[in-house]
């Protein structure tokens, strides 16, 4: 039979961050680690034996494409990789665009976190996600991220290693799909 992980990370709601971390994509290839040796240590997966493609979006792309990387020598189980709106390292927009963000998160009003909400849904959602979002609205309590917990986040993503010039060495194949919008 087949069977589908779904590791979600990083950014869900009530997820805490240690701020003194970073949280980059060596701190999640480590996690995805601990992650994968737990599920073989539990009789889950043999990810030596069973075949097993990965699936990424966005910076969880990065991610995936980083962790392919750092198992591809030791395991012939990796059959593909299709990633969505990934990449390999942070280029200048991509930098920018976190920075902005950073810089919103930090003036934002404490009675108003959703703004917060919108401002990071249109840098890292799609615009489905963004149409759900609540009415803006003054408020004190959210069940959002906390802001620090975003901008820990965003300080990772500036701290990738970058990986470009190491893709070729992978020897699966690779579906990149990329889209403005949607």
């Amino acid at each position: 039979g087949t069977i589908c992980i779904l590791y979600k990370l990083p950014g869900q709601q009530k997820t805490a961050y240690d701020t003194a971390t970073t949280i980059n994509n060596e701190y999640y290839k480590s996690c995805f680690d601990y992650f994968v040796y737990y599920l073989e240590e539990k009789n889950i997966i043999d990810a030596t034996l069973m075949p097993f493609g990965i699936i990424g979006f966005g910076n969880g792309a990065n991610i995936a494409l980083y962790w392919a990387l750092s198992i591809c020598e030791s395991s012939h189980s990796l059959k593909g990789i299709l990633t969505f709106n990934g990449f390999s390292y942070v280029d200048s927009i991509m930098r920018d665009s976190i920075m902005k963000c950073m810089y919103s998160f930090q003036h934002c009003p404490s009675n108003l976190p959703q703004y917060v909400d919108y401002f990071y849904c249109v840098l890292t959602q799609s615009s489905e996600k963004i149409a759900n979002l609540p009415a803006l609205k003054d408020s004190s309590s959210t069940e959002s991220l906390k802001i620090s917990d975003r901008t820990a986040i965003f300080k990772g993503s500036l701290c990738h290693v970058n990986f470009q010039k190491r893709l070729c060495s992978l020897k699966v194949p690779i579906i990149a799909v990329h889209s403005k919008k949607n």
